[in-house]
Order: C-alpha cells, then structure tokens, then sequence
C-alpha cells in the first residue's frame, strides 16, 4: 500500500490542475504550441513526444509520469494519488481510466473505506518499461 503524500504537497499539486485541465481541453488541437505549454504544467514528467487528444483529467499530474511517444485518445483519466508509471511507447485507446485509488480485497476490511489513522488506500500503478 502506498501512504498519501504529506497534506501541503497535496495541496500544492491540487491548485492548478483542474483549471490546467479545463484550458487543455478547450484548447483547439491545431494549436500544438498552447497544448504544449499547458501539458508542460499539468503533466510535468512527460517524455518527448507524449501527447493527449482532449479531453483528459487528472488529480494532480505532478504524481504521473510518462515515457517518451506516450499517446492517449479522448476521455484520458489518471487518478494519481499514488505514482503513475508509464513507459516508452505506450498508447491508450479512448475512455481509458488509471486508478491508483484501491480499496483492500477482503470485504470485512474493504467496508471500513479508510485506514485506523483515515487515510484512504492507494496503490502504485506501472506500465510499459516504467520501473515500479
């Protein structure tokens, strides 16, 4: 299990990402330079020639990180509150969702939703030649 980052990085990583999302997604996707600039920041850990066909949402972004000539198609959600691990060469179809969130297997425990000191479960996800 991954325990969540310290209170103030997850509210730094918040700030801006939602608002960054919302200019990607509207942006044209002939305008290759702002789409750019804008993943820049909402995707800080991009390999070159990674690109998203909007729209795509993410919980922070800063926890995610991708390869070089990654590629995801319309609908791309990342919940990233554990660290996202995606390798070179990597495509993702439409409608794809990575969930670090997890809650534990057995129901009896499952049925709790957080842990004793109430911090939700999470996992670290990989993929591709990423090292988890």
């Amino acid at each position: 299990m991954y325990e969540l980052p310290e209170l103030h990085i997850r509210q730094l990583a918040i700030i801006d990402t939602q608002p960054l999302a919302r200019r990607y997604n509207s942006t044209d996707e002939d305008n290759w330079e702002t789409l750019n600039e804008i993943l820049k920041e909402l995707v800080p850990n991009r390999g070159e020639g990674t690109f998203f066909q909007a729209p795509v949402y993410f919980d922070y972004g800063c926890f995610t990180t991708f390869g070089k000539n990654c590629g995801a198609n319309f609908n791309f959600t990342v919940l990233d509150c554990a660290p996202v691990k995606i390798g070179d060469n990597v495509m993702f179809g439409p409608n794809c969702t990575l969930a670090a969130p997890m809650h534990p297997l057995c129901p009896k425990k499952r049925n709790v939703r957080t842990r004793e000191n109430g911090e939700l479960y999470n996992l670290e996800y990989a993929r591709g030649n990423a090292a988890a």
